[in-house]
């Protein structure tokens, strides 16, 4: 995933599906320098990831 959609997915009112290593995961932070993203999984395990390796399922709304 790329930076500019990664933080208007953390920005928006509205809910995306993400996910990282196949898991669902919720973007809590993002670091520019670092490129990478603090996110909380499904099961609430706290991780920082590349933002390379966050895949947006569909853009469509889910709530």
């Amino acid at each position: 995933m790329e930076y500019n959609r990664a933080e208007e997915i953390l920005n928006s009112e509205k809910t995306y599906e993400v996910m990282y290593n196949g898991q669902k995961i919720w973007i809590n932070n993002i670091d520019p320098r670092k490129l990478s993203a603090q996110v909380t999984s499904l099961d609430n395990e706290g991780l920082e990831v590349p933002l390379g390796s966050l895949q947006e399922i569909g853009e469509n709304d889910l709530q």
